[in-house]
């Protein structure tokens, strides 16, 4: 897996029986910071999953996921603070108007 400083990779997709969702995993593997680069990353790893997802790829690549929710999900080893909380915050509006939910889950 690239993790967020590779945005040309999908990390990781799976699907979420309970929701009945397929989840586009982005792993964070790294600390949050407020580095410009670090935010920078973030952006390009997020336009790179929306086009996966809105562009055909995903259903392309796994069929199963026609028909189904998909979310865009942040699994990390720690809670965002500071501009990448505000950045993944702030993608939430934009990404529900285009029928993407996004979720931070923390690993520990």
């Amino acid at each position: 897996m690239a993790g967020i400083s590779d945005s040309s990779v999908i990390d990781l997709v799976t699907y979420d029986p309970s929701r009945d969702e397929i989840a586009v995993i982005m792993i964070a593997d790294r600390p949050w910071s407020d580095s410009p680069e670090l935010l920078d990353q973030i952006v390009a790893k997020l336009n790179t999953y929306v086009h996966f997802i809105q562009e055909g790829s995903l259903v392309q690549n796994f069929p199963q996921a026609a028909g189904k929710a998909v979310r865009i999900q942040v699994d990390c080893n720690s809670t965002p603070t500071g501009k990448p909380s505000g950045l993944i915050d702030g993608a939430r509006d934009t990404l529900l108007a285009r029928g993407i939910g996004i979720a931070v889950n923390v690993i520990t």
